[in-house]
């Protein structure tokens, strides 16, 4: 049998129209030598879908992973993973697509690079607006294209996951995805990845995701799930350093202002929607996290419109204290 290049994991979940864009995205690759394992995690039979894929992806072996429960994304990774036969392993979920060159670029990366831990490159993502003739519409943007920086990437993740691949003999050292965890569980695995050897960033879009409209990220709805999920990943990437106190405090600064931008975001949404009391939680853990005047402030505000005047007054007053530790007063 001959050997195979590269495998692409292809977790689906009840969105059969998502997945043929993102099979058809395969068919349009320029690189000859690969396999596609196809794991469905819902409960709509996409065997039709696997069969039309595998008659136009020009003799590339297409493969449906056995079925099991319904399990969440790592969990279907993991079931990709363990029946991947490519020397490389690529990610690619049901609702994005590649550009032709995707694989192509990355495999030559790999060849020229064969020691780095993981390659990966810029995805565009698409913001789906429709207006109110019912037109839709596409907002192109590169939202990410960071080189590599494993303290930043112990801070916040900035590798969507259909922008990287890496060799599937990886795994045996840094573990397969988490599955434990409701979300993040792709930033997990970089972390684990990034220890074993640097990333090679390919600063080319090469990939595309998209977003219906707005409030429509992991981030944005999960909420409070997100942020738990977030500590935890702190958690155990922190385990991986144990002796690496100066690191950690200094990556836990930046961590501090992450979750405080993560949380002001939550609270500038909350009031959008009239949630007073999830914007003043969430106005509360910006401050509490990078306290500054204008947090405080925000802060003081929501109270107020509470009807919690005394609790007003004392965000009022780390308002001003904040003012005069900036001033140096």
């Amino acid at each position: 049998m001959k050997a195979i290049d590269a495998s692409v994991v292809v977790p689906t979940c009840d969105r059969p129209a998502e997945l043929r864009e993102a099979l058809s995205s395969l068919a349009r690759q320029t690189q000859a030598n690969f396999e596609v394992v196809v794991v469905n995690d819902g409960e709509i039979d996409v065997s039709g879908l696997v069969a039309e894929a595998a008659s136009s992806l020009g003799g590339r072996p297409v493969r449906l992973a056995p079925r099991g429960r319904r399990t969440g994304p790592a969990a279907a990774r993991n079931r990709g993973l363990a029946i991947a036969r490519g020397a490389v392993v690529f990610y690619l979920d049901d609702d994005d697509i590649y550009l032709p060159n995707h694989i192509a670029v990355h495999m030559a990366a790999h060849a020229a690079a064969p020691e780095a831990g993981a390659v990966y490159s810029d995805a565009r993502r698409g913001i789906v607006g429709q207006d109110p003739s019912g037109r839709k519409s596409v907002a192109w943007s590169v939202p990410y294209s960071q080189d590599f920086d494993p303290d930043a990437l112990l801070v916040a993740n900035y590798i969507p996951v259909l922008c990287l691949s890496h060799r599937l003999e990886r795994l045996a050292q840094a573990g397969t995805f988490e599955e434990s965890l409701p979300c993040l569980e792709d930033w997990d695995l970089f972390i684990r990845l990034a220890r074993l050897a640097p990333f090679v960033h390919l600063p080319e879009a090469t990939a595309a995701y998209f977003e219906r409209g707005l409030g429509t990220s992991v981030q944005e709805r999960s909420g409070t799930v997100f942020i738990e999920t977030l500590l935890r990943v702190y958690a155990r990437a922190d385990a991986l350093y144990p002796h690496d106190k100066a690191r950690r405090d200094r990556v836990w600064q930046g961590r501090l202002a992450h979750i405080a931008a993560m949380a002001e975001a939550t609270a500038r949404r909350c009031e959008a929607a009239g949630d007073w009391s999830g914007a003043a939680t969430a106005w509360d853990n910006a401050a509490r996290h990078a306290p500054t005047p204008e947090r405080y402030l925000a802060l003081a505000r929501v109270r107020k419109r509470l009807g919690q005047g005394p609790k007003a007054l004392v965000a009022m007053q780390l308002a001003a204290a904040c003012r005069d530790l900036a001033d140096g007063t």
